[in-house]
């Protein structure tokens, strides 16, 4: 993935900010001490767990990336489709691509993940909820 490196590195730094104590820290969506997690709804769980089988250098994830998927997920379809390459749900999924942990570079493209995001919520998610 062409963005791991730089937020590799920008992780690290931010990390070194917190040992610091640094006041003004920078933004880092994938801290895991800046965003910790509040809820973990069981429909969170089941996206995690798709979304591992297609990129297992995947290992953390934090409030940021859970917020992101229900805010997928409380989109309408049409409003996703209209916003998928510019606008809220782009937002919405470099946010979550952001704030995701990887133990090693993915193997998927930053574009890959989004497009693979976006399948999970909307086939593997939202149809079985309505069978449910």
């Amino acid at each position: 993935m062409e963005w791991y490196h730089q937020w590799e590195n920008e992780y690290k730094t931010h990390k070194e900010e917190h040992e610091l104590r640094t006041e003004e820290l920078d933004e880092c969506l994938s801290c895991e001490l800046c965003y910790p997690i509040v809820n973990e709804p069981i429909v969170f769980k089941k996206f995690w767990d798709a979304l591992f089988k297609f990129e297992d250098a995947i290992i953390i994830y934090n409030d940021v990336t859970i917020k992101g998927v229900l805010s997928l997920l409380s989109m309408d379809n049409s409003e996703r489709e209209d916003t998928i390459h510019k606008g809220r749900c782009r937002d919405i999924m470099d946010r979550i691509t952001e704030s995701i942990r990887y133990r090693i570079q993915p193997k998927i493209k930053e574009k890959g993940l989004r497009a693979i995001i976006l399948v999970i919520v909307r086939d593997c998610i939202e149809r079985n909820l309505e069978n449910e």
